[in-house]
């Protein structure tokens, strides 16, 4: 269910807002209450599109008809539950709470990061002639500050937060090719590749995947993960893919400065 409104958002988020596809994703969303009695020729007319362009949207989604697509909104509701998380203290300030919380979070760092890892993955973007940085929703963000982090130490690194392409740019990439995805649930794969076996062809790109989820670590076209300990709530996750992702950079900067002040 989870997936089917990442897609949704992932699409509004990075389409243009006139063409079909951001058109129906947004009505989609925006009326996700009322939407029992509607039937793909209503959807089409509303967002004033085409009956095929309502079919070609459902499988894009990774669905198979309108009616899966209508079943799935259909059982839609707010996820207030979300925003949960184990407070680090007693304290009554829930906000005081919140960054004692993520704070306590960033300092264990410092003991469950494989730094070692680190090393290999500065080590192999400045090896590898192209690198690709991928990532959805909430890593669009820590993606491209990655990606402008790199290039101030003069690596040239692709940052692809756009959904729509994500598949198709890791089925072309080849051996040369380093891609480092950033996923704290780990669901990252399983949006693209639902029992897929493409990614274990010879000629793969290498693939690091930065997680929380140890068990997605085990997917067999990732080639090394960075794990981090975090619970499913809303004090972990993104900022410590954001730490990680400047510990990358930062440790890059130091073996380029150190190369270059050899010379």
């Amino acid at each position: 269910m989870e997936r089917l409104y990442i897609i949704l958002l992932g699409i509004i988020q990075s389409e243009p807002n006139d063409s079909i596809d951001c058109q129906i994703a947004n009505y989609l969303l925006e009326h996700i209450q009322d939407l029992n009695d509607i039937t793909a020729n209503d959807l089409a007319q509303t967002c004033q599109v085409s009956k095929s362009s309502i079919s070609r949207f459902t499988r894009r989604v990774g669905l198979n008809d309108f009616y899966e697509l209508k079943h799935l909104l259909h059982h839609y509701q707010p996820n207030l539950s979300k925003f949960d998380f184990t407070a680090r203290s007693d304290n009554e300030n829930s906000m005081i709470q919140y960054i004692e919380t993520v704070s306590q979070y960033i300092h264990d760092l410092k003991y469950s990061l494989d730094f070692d890892a680190i090393e290999e993955i500065t080590n192999d973007i400045y090896h590898y002639p192209k690198v690709i940085i991928a990532g959805s929703l909430q890593a669009n963000s820590v993606c491209l500050n990655l990606q402008l982090n790199l290039f101030s130490s003069g690596k040239v690194a692709q940052a692809k937060v756009k959904y729509s392409e994500l598949r198709e740019i890791i089925d072309k990439a080849d051996s040369q090719t380093l891609i480092i995805v950033l996923s704290s649930t780990g669901k990252f794969f399983q949006r693209l590749f639902v029992r897929d076996q493409r990614l274990l062809r010879k000629d793969k790109p290498k693939i690091y995947l930065v997680t929380a989820s140890a068990k997605l670590s085990e997917l067999p076209y990732v080639d090394k993960a960075i794990n981090f300990h975090a619970l499913s709530d809303f004090a972990s996750g993104a900022l410590q893919i954001e730490v990680i992702t400047n510990l990358i950079a930062r440790r890059y900067n130091e073996k380029i400065r150190t190369h270059f002040f050899d010379q």
